[in-house]
């Protein structure tokens, strides 16, 4: 047995605190999550059940990658490994080709997925939510309440991957760490602004009249087609960067002020901004130094970045 990767977020409270492992068995692979804080082993525990609760109505193209076995003695669980790549990185790939289309299709693809898990809220999840919001100075966007709430808060596009074997998109996070449900349109906000956020660069540098961009919030981008999908309104954004705010501090170290993304100005360009880099060079960066060489933050957290890579220089070895 071969620790191919290991993972610890030591930015999580340690109550939190939880390391991922690809582990290579003779020719298979697993991947190994192992709870380092008390809490963290509770949320593990339940595992199974989350994957059967969340697995319930699912469109055939979408999965959730299947945990084998829970060990008690580690305080870890064992889940099937996804070989393929992330949504994210296809996402890139075409953007990259100027694959503008192909591009788009993608990221509807994942407000698709999103929208697979939500449901309506049992009256306590909604209880909870209102303590978990209840400092907000401002009313609750309308949309907020009255739509479909997800119990599953990580349903971002570097933690979806596309299986090379079965061609279905497989969640590979979906432990309940919230202990909530959150609401659907917040969901999609946050899969849009990781997503976004990660490609910054390559959106900010291929800007052109086929492809125009306009102010997300504060030095964010995003390409205008995009922006018409959920069409956040001024108001949601503003609440859910609080929630946002909300989450990360109730579950990390570090304390988090996303207030100031709020101010800016609404622009729309037609031409690269910013930065020097054109597509090739890009592509060329990206060859050179591969996946390993874009893990940009703990804060979002990039280890499934990395499986093709993984998968190319260590798993056919």
């Amino acid at each position: 047995m071969k620790i191919l990767l290991s993972k610890t977020k030591y930015y999580r409270r340690e109550e939190y605190l939880l390391q991922t492992n690809i582990i290579k068995d003779g020719s298979r692979c697993f991947v190994v999550k192992k709870a380092m804080g008390e809490k963290a082993w509770d949320i593990l525990q339940n595992t199974k059940s989350y994957y059967k609760q969340n697995l319930k109505g699912l469109p055939k193209e979408i999965s959730l990658a299947k945990p084998l076995e829970l060990n008690t003695k580690n305080k870890s669980v064992v889940y099937e490994f996804i070989e393929g790549k992330t949504l994210e990185t296809l996402i890139e790939t075409d953007l990259l080709n100027r694959q503008f289309n192909e591009a788009k299709s993608k990221y509807e693809a994942l407000i698709k997925i999103v929208d697979s898990f939500k449901g309506k809220p049992k009256s306590n999840e909604v209880k909870g939510f209102k303590k978990l919001v209840a400092n907000y100075i401002n009313p609750l966007p309308g949309q907020v309440l009255s739509g479909a709430f997800v119990q599953i808060s990580e349903i971002t596009a570097d933690h979806i991957i596309k299986s090379s074997k079965d061609d279905r998109y497989h969640l590979i996070d979906y432990e309940d760490f919230l202990e909530t449900s959150l609401p659907e349109r917040f969901i999609r906000f946050r899969s849009e602004l990781y997503l976004i956020n990660n490609l910054q660069q390559i959106i900010q540098t291929i800007a052109c009249k086929e492809f125009p961009i306009v102010t997300f919030s504060k030095q964010l981008y995003i390409p205008k087609d995009w922006q018409k999908v959920n069409n956040f309104s001024e108001k949601e954004k503003a609440f859910y960067y609080f929630l946002e705010q909300k989450l990360q501090n109730y579950l990390n170290w570090s304390i988090l002020d996303l207030k100031p993304l709020l101010k800016y100005k609404k622009k729309e360009h037609k031409n690269r901004i910013s930065l020097k880099l054109d597509a090739q060079r890009l592509i060329n960066y990206q060859k050179s130094f591969g996946e390993l060489s874009r893990i940009k933050s703990s804060k979002f957290y990039q280890l499934w970045r990395i499986y093709n890579k993984v998968k190319e220089t260590v798993i056919k070895n």
